[in-house]
């Protein structure tokens, strides 16, 4: 009895066959994925963020906003400071997280500002908010901050 063996990267592999389906795509070929389709799944979340960056005149300008959602490549927040960010801006994120009454916690990531989102339908600029994307430059980093004796975190 004589058995036959077929090696993968012969052509006439059931393998290679199914394989070379998807890797003998031309680009033209290849399913295109949307510009709004994300790579990591978006989470509803309201904590205190402090943005630091430097505006156009290069003044340091540190801004309390709040986070909205966050996601593992990015956060949107909202901002009174409605005059001062622009996209493709570097940004500096501290993220406050709830804690208890006696640790919190931070996570602090430098970033880019990818979309800006006029918030509000009031037509006079007295309490107008600004949304704010940004995409994350880097891992996260976690810090642990011991609660001040009044139970101030910052």
């Amino acid at each position: 009895m004589t058995h036959k063996t077929t090696r993968f990267d012969e052509p006439s592999s059931r393998f290679f066959k199914f394989f070379r389906r998807f890797f003998n795509k031309k680009p033209s070929q290849q399913k295109q994925r949307p510009f709004y389709e994300r790579n990591f799944h978006r989470f509803p979340m309201e904590f205190r963020v402090i943005v630091d960056f430097v505006d156009q005149k290069d003044k340091a300008i540190q801004d309390a906003a709040e986070l909205r959602d966050i996601s593992g490549s990015g956060a949107f927040f909202v901002s009174a400071v409605t005059r001062q960010y622009h996209v493709g801006q570097s940004v500096f994120l501290t993220i406050y997280l709830a804690g208890t009454n006696d640790v919190g916690a931070r996570v602090r990531v430098e970033s880019s500002v990818v979309r800006l989102q006029p918030m509000g339908t009031s037509s006079s600029r007295v309490g107008e908010k600004i949304g704010v994307a940004v995409k994350f430059n880097e891992t996260f980093a976690f810090e642990r901050i011991d609660a001040k004796p009044a139970g101030d975190l910052t």
